[in-house]
């Protein structure tokens, strides 16, 4: 044989072996094309079959000849654009699968997913266990999910849901269903992932927990501050009756002492009116029965008390109403020898009263200072979340706000 016949014998090889890699690769876009149904792909994908199955026999044929004059490089040049169309083609079919959804991608979606997902079919079998399942079946039974039923025995027992704490310290949650899958009964068993949820059940456990307990110091807090309030109220009314019980006490001594008739009969008033006071603030009364009682102390102490609005208040309200009353009496009768005291009664929106006191008496030389009962009234409102004001001019004006809380 000569080394020319030699050449062209290689040539007619090499085209024999692209011919059969050209009916290769056509086979499989000719597969690809008919299960994704695309008519064009499927007719390119025929033809190269065909054209490299025509080139491969010519090749056959030729080499069984050697002597041959067909130049081979026309060939060689005709494999430029059928491979370039083959590529094109096969280009096409996996550009689809990446693009459309396929059983395979269906099958990859389940296999990345964290959560356990079987699905399996009366009797056990199996239609689809994706990898998450398979790792929990064998961390639970220490074998691979081959059985669902089985499976599903296992972990539910005879109910349709459970939480399962595994060996690495996952807290895994399982529920088990019917379902139809292409008209078909069957069961379906899902695992989720608690681990993050359970912890944070827990830390909101004890959030809650430590709230409750704060909440509880706190109650116990606000129950010793009103019992605070309360003593320091007491001790400033007690300090009030002492500072009052000496006055009158000096008073009577000196009106024993000088033996003047008239000016007895005003210390024995002022012990009545003081006695009723004290009686008034002991007991605990209704608005009606405060309203009633603050009359009778007017009428013992000299002056008529005229009220308009609505006095009807808590006990707490009432109690510094009262309080407020019997100082503006006091007084309205003692610098401004008053014989009527006007006492109007507003209602805010917030439910606070607001309480005004005025006199027919002579109005205030030089502007009234809070001194005395004044300031221990302020104090009270204050502590009770309250106010007073005092106005001089062009009259005596002694404005409360007494909350309701």
């Amino acid at each position: 044989m000569t080394s020319g016949n030699q050449g062209i014998l290689w040539q007619w090889n090499g085209i024999g072996a692209v011919s059969i890699l050209l009916c290769l690769l056509g086979i499989c876009n000719l597969v690809l094309s008919i299960r994704q149904k695309k008519k064009l792909f499927f007719g390119v994908s025929l033809c190269l079959v065909c054209i490299g199955a025509v080139i491969l026999s010519y090749a056959y044929v030729v080499l069984q000849g050697y002597g041959t004059m067909t130049r081979a490089w026309l060939l060689w040049l005709a494999f430029l654009p059928l491979w370039g169309i083959a590529g094109w083609d096969s280009y096409g079919n996996l550009r689809w699968n990446q693009t459309h959804v396929t059983p395979l991608s269906i099958q990859e979606s389940f296999e990345k997913l964290t959560e356990g997902i079987c699905y399996y079919r009366e009797g056990g079998q199996c239609i689809l266990v994706n990898g998450s399942m398979q790792e929990i079946c064998r961390m639970l039974t220490g074998r691979a999910l081959r059985n669902g039923e089985e499976f599903a025995n296992a972990v539910f027992g005879k109910g349709e849901s459970k939480i399962i704490t595994m060996g690495n310290g996952q807290i895994k949650g399982f529920s088990k269903r019917r379902v139809s899958f292409a008209g078909e009964e069957v069961w379906e068993i899902l695992a989720a992932d608690l681990t993050e949820l359970y912890g944070k059940t827990r830390q909101l456990q004890a959030e809650n927990e430590r709230l409750r307990d704060f909440q509880k110091h706190l109650t116990e807090y606000h129950a010793e501050q009103r019992d605070t309030v309360r003593r320091e109220e007491i001790l400033a009314a007690k300090m009030s009756i002492h500072d009052e019980m000496n006055r009158l006490l000096l008073s009577t001594r000196n009106a024993m002492a000088r033996g003047d008739f008239e000016e007895g009969k005003k210390v024995l008033l002022s012990w009545k009116n003081n006695a009723l006071l004290l009686c008034r603030e002991a007991q605990g009364t209704s608005d009606a029965e405060a309203l009633r009682d603050l009359h009778v102390i007017a009428a013992s102490m000299g002056i008529e008390l005229l009220t308009e609005g609505d006095i009807s208040m808590t006990q707490e309200a009432l109690t510094l109403f009262v309080a407020a009353t019997r100082e503006a009496m006091v007084n309205a009768v003692k610098h401004a020898g008053a014989q009527k005291l006007f006492v109007t009664v507003g209602t805010e929106s917030d439910g606070t009263r607001t309480v005004i006191y005025k006199n027919d008496g002579a109005p205030p030389a030089e502007p009234v200072r809070a001194a005395g009962g004044l300031i221990n009234l302020r104090q009270r409102l204050e502590k009770a979340g309250g106010s007073m004001e005092i106005a001089s001019q062009p009259e005596f004006c002694l404005t409360v706000r007494i909350p309701q809380a």
